[in-house]
């Protein structure tokens, strides 16, 4: 293996023409090592998915150079092909009267498998991912987050060096978000690259070595999610339960509150300059009845805020 296993260099992906010309990459460049889980983040329209595409061969790009697992995906297609699985969210791509074995069998025949060979890497796979109970069944009667975890394994059937994931955890619910992640971490764990497309902070800090912030095919912010050098000087964030949204909203008027966001479960989050107006707003949030409050230095997410969204109005 390479020393990166990604190599992305100045990229450039544009789409129309003209005065509809709208450059979808705009001179992208990282880098990801073998066995590393690389985290992408931005808001729709960011380049994100684009960049999974031109990564894995599927679109190419106006300039700039990537390579894969050492492959140029220009001039080394097929061998870029051999190296990588793309996983791609959403629900298309399997086929619901076949069986969850045989969808694998299926593919592994794209992948020049013979039978016996295609039948028993379906059989790995599906129990690398939790399937193996229900390998025999149709896939018309999977869950969603079975259906995600067997297009994970699909992506796997070349037993790929590269993986990229874009979004695979959009619609499940948290115990299939918690499964997929396990299988991602045991992937990563195997040696496996994987390049990860999300909208959700929390898997990022939870999953990723390195993070991209990325908005309108530009990285703004790169780094290891504890040590992102923080945008809009947000230091602390500051997690409160147990008010009214309005309470919430007067709270996020308090000096040193610079980013502001509600969250499930009725709580919201507050990204702020510094540790004093962090005890202030604690403070205040206690003595409104607060019953859940937490305390902790900046997050991806408050860097996510900070760089796209700012105070909610």
């Amino acid at each position: 293996m390479p020393e990166s296993a990604l190599a992305v260099h100045g990229v450039v992906k544009e789409f129309g023409r003209g005065a509809k010309l709208r450059r979808a990459l705009d001179e992208m460049s990282f880098e990801v090592p073998p066995g590393q889980i690389c985290g992408v983040l931005g808001p729709n329209g960011a380049g994100k998915t684009t960049l999974v595409r031109v990564c894995s061969t599927m679109l190419r790009a106006e300039g700039g150079t990537v390579t894969v697992a050492g492959f140029d995906v220009v001039t080394q297609t097929a061998d870029v092909r051999r190296s990588i699985g793309v996983v791609l969210g959403g629900d298309r791509g399997l086929y619901p009267r076949l069986t969850g074995s045989e969808n694998l069998e299926y593919w592994g025949s794209l992948f020049r498998l013979r039978r016996p060979a295609a039948s028993r890497r379906a059989a790995e796979l599906l129990e690398l991912v939790g399937l193996a109970d229900r390998g025999g069944d149709r896939v018309s009667t999977y869950s969603r987050g079975m259906k995600q975890r067997l297009h994970l394994a699909r992506g796997m059937v070349g037993d790929p060096r590269v993986l990229f994931l874009d979004e695979p955890t959009t619609g499940l619910d948290p115990i299939g978000i918690h499964s997929l992640h396990e299988i991602v971490v045991a992937l990563s764990a195997r040696g496996v690259t994987i390049l990860l497309t999300t909208h959700d902070m929390a898997e990022a800090e939870a999953l990723c070595a390195q993070v991209l912030l990325v908005s309108r095919g530009r990285i703004l912010l790169r780094g290891a999610p504890g040590e992102l050098e923080i945008p809009s000087q947000v230091r602390v964030s500051v997690d409160v339960g147990g008010l009214s949204e309005a309470r919430y909203r007067e709270l996020a008027e308090l000096a040193g509150v610079l980013t502001f966001s509600l969250r499930p479960g009725g709580t919201a989050r507050f990204g702020l300059g510094s540790k004093e107006h962090a005890a202030e707003l604690s403070s205040r949030a206690q003595a409104a009845g607060a019953d859940r409050l937490g305390v902790a230095p900046a997050s991806v997410e408050d860097a996510y805020l900070a760089l796209f969204d700012g105070v909610a109005p």
